[in-house]
């Protein structure tokens, strides 16, 4: 539904599940993930590598400067 959300779970069942509003999905992912630790932990620590390369401040930083950057040549020229 949401195209950034779909965007943001292309690794479905990697680092995380996109689950429609459909209660008996989630609790079958829900039940999924409490009966195998290897798949939760695993799966928390891509999103966690994820969260780093896309959202860690420094990360974040650099690309809201290229961002005023652009914007200062486009307004000198």
């Amino acid at each position: 539904r949401d195209g950034k959300i779909q965007k943001s779970a292309k690794r479905q069942g990697v680092d995380g599940y996109l689950v429609p509003e459909d209660e008996a999905q989630f609790i079958s992912r829900v039940q999924e993930l409490v009966s195998d630790r290897n798949k939760t932990l695993n799966m928390g620590k891509a999103a966690w590598r994820i969260a780093e390369e896309r959202f860690l401040d420094t990360v974040v930083a650099k690309k809201l400067l290229s961002v005023y950057e652009k914007a200062i040549i486009g307004y000198r020229k």
